[in-house]
C-alpha cells in the first residue's frame, strides 16, 4: 500500500513538473502531397514572440515551448495551419493553395490576417519571385511586372535619377501620373518600409534607386486609396518593403557577380547570423553601367547601397529591431534624345528606425520611430538638405472572439532647405499628426467588416477626417468577394507651397476609391484567379500654370476619374511547370503621362533537374508619354505621343549545388524600339551574366 501510495505521489509530480516547465520541441514541415521538406517555413508559438524557420530538409526546433501550446505554421503558396502541441514532436503537413488565400498579411493591421480577410486589394511579392526575376538588383520593376494596375517608367539599363528626367515614376490604377514632371511624381503612391513611410523632406516623394532586391524579403502592395491605414501619401496606393532577417540560427552569406550589355556591372554581398534571442543581417550593393545613350559617359550610372539591421527578442512579448539603409549614387542624364543637355546628379540618401514590437494572446503592436535623410547636389547648382522624422504607434486588441480594433497615433515631420526658389537657404518644415481607428469583426466564420476613421492635423492645412469600410464574404472553398471604400488624401509639398512656382494657399488633393474584387481557386488548387474592378475620383489636384499671369504658381484646378479592370490568373500543373499573368484595364477621363490603357503580363518557369527557366512577356498598349497641353497649364508637352510595343524577357539559372549557380538573362529580346519616357528611348537587346555563392553554417 505505502509503495503504491508513494508510486501515485510520483506521479503527480512528474506530470505537475512535466505542465509547468518547457520543452524542447522538433519537427518537420512538408507538401501534404508530395511529401517534399519545405525549407524556410515559418513556425512560431502563438501568444509569444518565438519562432523559427525550417531547414533544408523541412526540420526545425523550438526552444522552451510549453507542453501544452499552440502553434502557427506557414509557407509561400500553402495553408496556412493552426496546430496543438501534444508532445516533443510534431509532423506537419501544408496543403499547397495557388492564390495564397490563407498567406498571413501584414500591411494594414498590427495583429496579422489571411488574405482571405482583407478587403483591400493587396499583391504580395515573395522573395522567390524576385529572385526569380530576370531583373537582378532594382526592386521596382519587378512590382510592375508583377502587379497588375502598377506601371512604372524607366530611361536605361539600369538607374532612375531624380529631377526633370527622372524615371521611376509610380502609377496605381493611373494615380501618380501628373503631367507635371517637376511636382508630383510618386507623392500619390507612398513607399514605406517595415511600415515606416520613406519620403523626401523637400519633395515628398520617395527616391527610386533606394531599394534593392537583396534588402528584402517581401512587398506587400495595396492598390488603391488607403490614407486611413497610412495618412498622407497613400491616396492612390502602398508599397510596403518588408526588410530581411536571420531567422536561422548559425551564419549565412550570399554574394553576386553579374556583367552585361553597356559595361553593366552589379555586384551584391549579404550575411546574416542569429544565435538565440539575437541577431543581425547586413547587405551591400554596388551597380555601374555606361548607358546606352551613345559614349562612355552620356548616360553613366553609379550607386552603393547598404543595409544593416538587428533584432533582439527581449523576452516572451517583447522584440527590438534596429535597421538602417545608406544609399549613394551619382548619374548622368543626357535629357531628351532630340535635345540633348548633359545634367548630373550626386546624391545621398539615408534612413533608419527603431522598432519595439510587443505580442500578447489578445493583443499585439508597435512603437517605430524613423528618421530619413538627404543630401542632393545637382549640376544646375542646386543643393539641399532634408529629414523625415516621426513615430508611429499601432496597437490591436482582440478582446471580444472574431472581433479587433486597432488603434494608432503618428507624427510625422518634413524639413529642408535649398539653395535656389522663392524661398532659398531657409529651413522650410510641416508637421502632421494623424489618429485613427481600425474596427474588423467576422461573422458566421465567413464574412469580415471593416469600418475606419483617422483624423489628420497638417500644421498648416489643419483637420482632415479619412473614413474607409469595406467587407469580405468567403463561401464555398477557396473563394472570396471582396468590396471596398476607401478615401484618398495627400497634402501639399514644401516644395510646391514654397519653392518652385509656390502657393502658399493650395489645399489637399482628395479621392475616393469604390471597387470590387473575386479570388477563388479551381482543380485542388492549382488553378487561381483574382479579378478586381474599381472607380476611383478626385479633386484639387495641383498643376502649374503657365503665364499669364506671371510668375506661374501652382493651383487646384486639376480632376480627374478612372475606372478599370485588374485581372490575376495563376496554373501551376505540376511542381516543375508555372504559368501567371496580370491584365489591366484602364479609362481615364483625362489622359496622363505614365499609365498605359491597357497592360498584359504572361510569366512561365520550368525547372528541370538542375535547370530553371523563367521567361515573360509583357504587351502595353495606349501609353501616353506626352499629353496636349490645356492652354492654361504647363504640361509635359505640346502635343500627343502614345506608345505601344510588346517586350520579351528570359532568364536561365544553373543550380550545380546549395553553394553554387549561374544565371543569364536577356531583356527585349524581341529588340522593340520603344520609351516610357517622351524622348527617352530604351535601349535595345541587353543581355546580363553572372554567379551566385551561398554559403550556410551547420
Amino acid at each position: 500500500m505505502k509503495t503504491l501510495k508513494l508510486s501515485i505521489i510520483l506521479q503527480f509530480f512528474f506530470v505537475y513538473f512535466s505542465i509547468g516547465q518547457n520543452i524542447e520541441l522538433k519537427g518537420r514541415i512538408t507538401d501534404s502531397k508530395t511529401q517534399q521538406a519545405l525549407e524556410g517555413a515559418s513556425i512560431f508559438v502563438q501568444g509569444r514572440q518565438l519562432g523559427t524557420v525550417s531547414d533544408e530538409n523541412g526540420e526545425f526546433t523550438l526552444h522552451s515551448v510549453k507542453p501544452i501550446q499552440k502553434i502557427t505554421a506557414s509557407f509561400i503558396g500553402y495553408r496556412t495551419e493552426n496546430l496543438e502541441v501534444k508532445g516533443q514532436f510534431i509532423e506537419i503537413k501544408l496543403i499547397k493553395t495557388s492564390l495564397d488565400l490563407d498567406e498571413v498579411i501584414v500591411t494594414g493591421t498590427t495583429i496579422g490576417k489571411s488574405k482571405n480577410e482583407m478587403n483591400y486589394s493587396i499583391n504580395t511579392i515573395s522573395q522567390q519571385m524576385i529572385e526569380q526575376s530576370s531583373e537582378a538588383s532594382a526592386i521596382l520593376p519587378i512590382i510592375s511586372q508583377q502587379t497588375p494596375g502598377i506601371f512604372v517608367t524607366e530611361r536605361s539599363v539600369t538607374g532612375f535619377g531624380v529631377s526633370t528626367g527622372a524615371a521611376g515614376k509610380i502609377s496605381v490604377r493611373g494615380v501618380s501620373s501628373s503631367p507635371d514632371p517637376y511636382g508630383n511624381a510618386n507623392t500619390e503612391v507612398l513607399i514605406i518600409v517595415d511600415g515606416n513611410p520613406n519620403i523626401m523632406g523637400l519633395f515628398g516623394h520617395p527616391l527610386s534607386d533606394a531599394y534593392v532586391a537583396s534588402d528584402i524579403e517581401k512587398v506587400e502592395i495595396i492598390r488603391g486609396a488607403a490614407s486611413t491605414l497610412y495618412g498622407s501619401g497613400a491616396m492612390g496606393g502602398v508599397v510596403n518593403i518588408i526588410t530581411k532577417d536571420q531567422k536561422k540560427d548559425g551564419f549565412t552569406a550570399n554574394s553576386r557577380i553579374s556583367y552585361g550589355s553597356f559595361n553593366t556591372q552589379k555586384y551584391m554581398l549579404n550575411s546574416g547570423y542569429k544565435q538565440g534571442k539575437f541577431s543581425v543581417f547586413a547587405a551591400v550593393n554596388h551597380d555601374h553601367s555606361n548607358g546606352h545613350r551613345g559614349g562612355k559617359d552620356s548616360a553613366a550610372f553609379d550607386i552603393t547601397n547598404g543595409f544593416l539591421k538587428f533584432n533582439y527578442t527581449i523576452n516572451d512579448h517583447f522584440k527590438l529591431s534596429w535597421d538602417g539603409s545608406i544609399a549613394k549614387f551619382k548619374a548622368n542624364d543626357p535629357g531628351a534624345f532630340s535635345k540633348p543637355v548633359l545634367f548630373s546628379v550626386d546624391i545621398l540618401r539615408g534612413r533608419t528606425s527603431l522598432i519595439l514590437s510587443n505580442k500578447y494572446n489578445k493583443a499585439e503592436g508597435s512603437l517605430n520611430v524613423f528618421y530619413n535623410f538627404g543630401e542632393h547636389d545637382l549640376s544646375d547648382g542646386w543643393h539641399s538638405n532634408d529629414e523625415v522624422k516621426g513615430f508611429i504607434f499601432t496597437e490591436g486588441f482582440s478582446l471580444i472572439k472574431n472581433n479587433i480594433v486597432t488603434v494608432g497615433a503618428e507624427l510625422r515631420n518634413s524639413g529642408g532647405q535649398g539653395n535656389s526658389g522663392m524661398n532659398a537657404n531657409k529651413w522650410l518644415s510641416v508637421n502632421e499628426t494623424g489618429v485613427f481607428v481600425l474596427v474588423q469583426q467576422k461573422l458566421f466564420k465567413m464574412l469580415s467588416l471593416d469600418a475606419g476613421l483617422r483624423l489628420v492635423n497638417n500644421s498648416i492645412f489643419g483637420n482632415r477626417l479619412i473614413p474607409h469600410a469595406g467587407a469580405n464574404f468567403n463561401f464555398l472553398t477557396s473563394s472570396s468577394v471582396r468590396i471596398n471604400i476607401s478615401k484618398g488624401y495627400r497634402s501639399p509639398t514644401l516644395m510646391e507651397l514654397y519653392l518652385f512656382a509656390p502657393n502658399n494657399s493650395l489645399l489637399p488633393e482628395e479621392m475616393m476609391n469604390y471597387e470590387a474584387g473575386y479570388s477563388k481557386s479551381f482543380l485542388k488548387n492549382k488553378f487561381g484567379i483574382d479579378l478586381t474592378i474599381f472607380y476611383s475620383n478626385g479633386k484639387n489636384l495641383i498643376l502649374k500654370t503657365t503665364p499669364p499671369p506671371f510668375p506661374p504658381s501652382r493651383v487646384n484646378s486639376g480632376s480627374f476619374e478612372h475606372k478599370g479592370i485588374e485581372l490575376m490568373l495563376n496554373y501551376k500543373p505540376n511542381e516543375k511547370l508555372s504559368f501567371s499573368c496580370n491584365y489591366s484595364y484602364l479609362n481615364m477621363k483625362t489622359p496622363l503621362v505614365g499609365a498605359p490603357t491597357h497592360h498584359f503580363q504572361l510569366m512561365s518557369g520550368y525547372k528541370t533537374g538542375k535547370f530553371h527557366f523563367f521567361a515573360n512577356v509583357e504587351q502595353v498598349s495606349g501609353l501616353y508619354t506626352s499629353v496636349k497641353s490645356d492652354p492654361s497649364f504647363w504640361g509635359s508637352g505640346t502635343s500627343e505621343k502614345i506608345e505601344n510595343y510588346t517586350l520579351l524577357n528570359a532568364k536561365i539559372s544553373w543550380l550545380p549545388s546549395k553553394y553554387f549557380d549561374a544565371f543569364i538573362s536577356g531583356e527585349n529580346l524581341l529588340n522593340q524600339k520603344y520609351e516610357t519616357m517622351y524622348d527617352y528611348p530604351m535601349p535595345g537587346i541587353t543581355v546580363i551574366g553572372g554567379i551566385n555563392l551561398h554559403f550556410k553554417s551547420k
